[in-house]
């Protein structure tokens, strides 16, 4: 039985398997012949075929049905009291018995002296502490249960989220300068190799998305309870063996969460959280990645020919060995496909008045990280950038799932080009003239904006880009919390329609490259 993610995995590497299949079969071949191609027999974005929607929504369901008990266990859990013998100061003493009295007459040692009278006036006393003992089996299931929840839903909200932004209605507006002019042309082409149409789901992903974002808002605001606080590293013990106990059996509390423990290891959903899927992807790691890098030059080839740049047709585009030129008024552009110890990466190098050389690497496994590093000392370039098919802290997510992957080239693209040019005489964006607007380069047909500032920690200068007088009235948020911070990212440069060369914080300020710092006030 295929469980509910290896499912989802195995059609993602067929996806990408398709790619690489249409690299070995058209090599060799012109941007002409590219460009017809990646519209009519290969498909650059698409979504997970045969998504399990009715599993997800039954998972829901399920989880629902058990809220209310989880709820109340949170606030009221089954605990054991456990006493302790302490011998403490006689002012922190609160209850004395026969024990105390009888400890202390045989203790001299803790007396603090005998008065007059032949009294005895002791310095410290036996007491027995109650303590709660949360570390009952039942709790350590309880919270090996809510462990198990957050991890479906963190996964699902994430995937879900991105249906609804790709399934997005696409609003022609041929006086829009905000977004390249190539932009609605590219989204045309992918959309044709669009494989499922959402919109018959439109309404159950947008359910789905509230019904989840409730059940993770209850968990989040009750993880520092002590029934899961003490107990939420039960986790970590892999051999773990769940036992129908009395309490579980007749507590109808505990007896909801065990039910959901058991549709959860039926459904074979327990691969959220099973360590061994690491082990899994490790074996089928290579195969997957070598896959995915055809479609990272596929997709870097097609972000370039929808940013201005032309390729001369008398070349050749050969994926086995990529070596491409291209170019754009006074820029010059090299795409080139190299690999140094069996790591593969793609070296772009943009040249006008100055050469700007970026390396885009994949995001490289636990064991490839010493070996990513010393390439990185190894191989000199301006840029190291890291991109990844999911969202990933310091990665930028190229995938065939997101409709927006072409667009994140793009902005690495419009950096190289702001950066090896320091006339700044022509706009990268769409080609007109910069006029220069203080300490500012403006061009007032797209309203790009290039600015140069100074880090003030490093006392080093670097350019960021934005819109000339543009404003969102729109609310950025986190989603739900920071477990999404990647994916709020991903949202605000959205709606910069990736026109910003650095990255952004909450209030949409620019964020200083060298020092990840703030320094503008506005």
């Amino acid at each position: 039985m295929i469980s509910f993610k290896d499912k989802r995995i195995k059609d993602l590497v067929a996806a990408y398997d398709g790619i690489k299949k249409f690299c070995r079969e058209y090599n060799n071949i012109n941007y002409f012949e590219f460009d017809y191609y990646t519209v009519n027999n290969v498909n650059l974005f698409t979504i997970i075929e045969n998504f399990e929607f009715d599993l997800v929504d039954k998972t829901i369901e399920n989880m629902l049905n058990a809220i209310g008990a989880i709820k109340r266990i949170f606030a009221k859990p089954i605990i054991h009291l456990k006493d302790n013998d302490e011998i403490l100061p006689v002012e922190s003493v609160r209850a004395v018995n026969n024990e105390t009295i009888t400890h202390a007459t045989i203790h001299s040692e803790l007396w603090e002296t005998i008065t007059s009278d032949n009294n005895i006036k002791p310095r410290k006393l036996l007491t027995r502490n109650n303590q709660d003992d949360y570390q009952i089996y039942e709790n350590q299931i309880f919270a090996y249960t809510v462990n198990i929840m957050l991890a479906f839903l963190k996964d699902n909200i994430k995937i879900y989220k991105e249906f609804m932004y790709n399934n997005r209605n696409l609003n022609f507006d041929l006086l829009d300068r905000l977004n390249h002019i190539n932009y609605y042309l590219a989204l045309g082409k992918l959309h044709t190799g669009y494989i499922r149409n959402l919109e018959k789901y439109y309404g159950i992903i947008d359910r789905a998305i509230n019904r989840m974002q409730y059940i993770y808002n209850i968990l989040k605001s009750r993880l520092n309870r002590p029934v899961y606080k003490i107990n939420k590293n039960v986790i970590l013990n892999k051999k773990i063996v769940v036992r129908k106990t009395n309490i579980l059996k007749m507590h109808k509390d505990y007896h909801k969460v065990y039910k959901l423990l058991c549709y959860f290891n039926d459904k074979r959903i327990s691969d959220y959280y099973d360590d061994k899927q690491d082990e899994i992807k490790e074996e089928s790691i290579k195969s997957f990645f070598d896959s995915y890098f055809y479609f990272l030059e596929v997709m870097t080839i097609f972000s370039i020919g929808h940013f201005n740049f032309k390729m001369n047709q008398d070349q050749k585009i050969n994926f086995e060995n990529l070596d491409i030129n291209f170019s754009f008024k006074c820029w010059n552009l090299t795409v080139k496909s190299k690999s140094i110890n069996n790591i593969r990466f793609l070296e772009l190098e943009a040249w006008a008045t100055k050469h700007y050389k970026t390396l885009i690497f994949i995001k490289p496994g636990n064991n490839n990280n010493m070996v990513f590093e010393a390439i990185k000392e190894y191989y000199n370039a301006d840029e190291y950038v890291l991109c990844s098919p999911y969202y990933i802290q310091d990665a930028i997510m190229i995938s065939i799932t997101n409709i927006d992957s072409f667009r994140r080239l793009q902005q690495l693209l419009l950096k190289m080009m702001i950066y090896s040019d320091d006339n700044h005489n022509v706009c990268p964006f769409c080609g007109d003239e910069l006029e220069k607007e203080n300490d500012k380069f403006v061009c007032n047909s797209c309203k790009t904006v290039i600015g140069l500032d100074l880090c003030q920690i490093k006392n080093k200068q670097y350019y960021y880009s934005e819109i000339k007088d543009y404003k969102q009235f729109v609310e950025v948020k986190r989603l739900i919390n920071e477990d999404f911070d990647a994916q709020f990212s991903s949202d605000s440069e959205s709606i910069m329609h990736y026109r910003n060369i650095t990255k952004l914080d909450e209030n949409m300020r620019v964020i200083c490259p060298i020092c990840h710092k703030c320094h503008q006030n506005k």
